[in-house]
């Protein structure tokens, strides 16, 4: 049984687009967070009381340690 070049490329046309299909298949189940356009989209209406439109930034806190040499 012979091959020409015509069915080996459609073959890995077809390849590509069951391996691109897949892949975004499983991209898609790894992401557990749906997009928010706004920040009030991420609470559930009425669990919490926003009082303030601003938020007050307080501090950061950073820990540098020197990499150890080899």
């Amino acid at each position: 049984m012979e091959f020409d070049g015509a069915h080996i490329m459609a073959a890995l046309v077809a390849a590509v687009i069951v391996w691109w299909v897949v892949r975004a298949m499983l991209i898609a189940q790894m992401s557990n967070v749906a997009t928010a356009r706004q920040a009030d989209e991420y609470l559930v209406r009425n669990s919490v009381t926003i009082t303030e439109r601003s938020d007050t930034y307080v501090s950061t806190k950073v820990d540098r340690r020197p990499l150890p040499k080899k």
